[in-house]
């Protein structure tokens, strides 16, 4: 098991080089984790959004995924180290 608890890690995405996968924040609701295979380290995201999901990742990092803002789903961007926040 990679995660454990009654936080809702779902939708995740495996990295390029498959040391790291990317799911929807559980606990908070909000934003997206970067989950360390290695360590268990957890990396948070804060994209500012709503039930962000579904993150894909570019052999450069995470390029885009969907979040929930002012009533409607749009796609962003983001980084994997949290930087690069787009529209």
């Amino acid at each position: 098991m990679i995660t454990a608890g009654e936080a809702n890690n779902g939708f995740p995405s495996w990295s390029p080089d498959a040391s790291a996968l990317c799911t929807a924040d559980g606990k908070q609701g909000r934003g997206l984790v970067i989950l360390s295979i290695e360590n268990g380290q957890i990396t948070p995201l804060n994209t500012g959004g709503q039930y962000d999901n579904f993150p894909a990742w570019s052999p450069r990092g995470i390029s885009c995924f969907p979040s929930y803002r002012g009533g409607d789903y749009d796609i962003y961007t983001i980084k994997p180290d949290g930087t690069g926040f787009a529209a």
